[in-house]
């Protein structure tokens, strides 16, 4: 049965910071994150490149289908991410991505005590498969 991978980005843009947000639908797996960027495109773009470290490193890349709200992510990378061996990387309304949408802000409501750094990103909340 596929999963389900939700995948979204924020900009806070007096701190220069972007949040990533990535969420698994079918096992409920959260992250969240936060690293130095630009703006709202690095962070869409963060995201992406997490969700798929993530799935390469659960070893599910077959089995899933990415869900973005950023069109521009889904136009410039659909091609990319199918070669990779994922089902799809699909655009939805910004409405049906709430959840990878909450994570994404998260950073924003966490101590640097609850945070720790994995190449450049830094992790502020991770639930595992339940």
């Amino acid at each position: 049965m596929p999963q389900n991978v939700f995948i979204d980005g924020s900009y806070n843009h007096e701190q220069r910071l972007v949040g990533i947000g990535i969420y698994n639908s079918s096992t409920k797996f959260e992250l969240a994150g936060v690293a130095k960027g630009e703006n709202v495109s690095d962070a869409e773009l963060l995201a992406l490149k997490a969700c798929i470290k993530y799935c390469q490193k659960e070893k599910i890349v077959n089995d899933v289908r990415i869900f973005t709200d950023s069109q521009e992510i889904e136009q410039k990378f659909r091609d990319s991410v199918l070669q990779l061996g994922f089902l799809d990387l699909k655009w939805i309304p910004r409405e049906l991505n709430k959840d990878a949408d909450r994570l994404s802000v998260m950073y924003k409501t966490y101590s640097k005590t609850n945070k720790t750094t994995l190449k450049g990103l830094t992790i502020v909340s991770k639930v595992k498969e339940i």
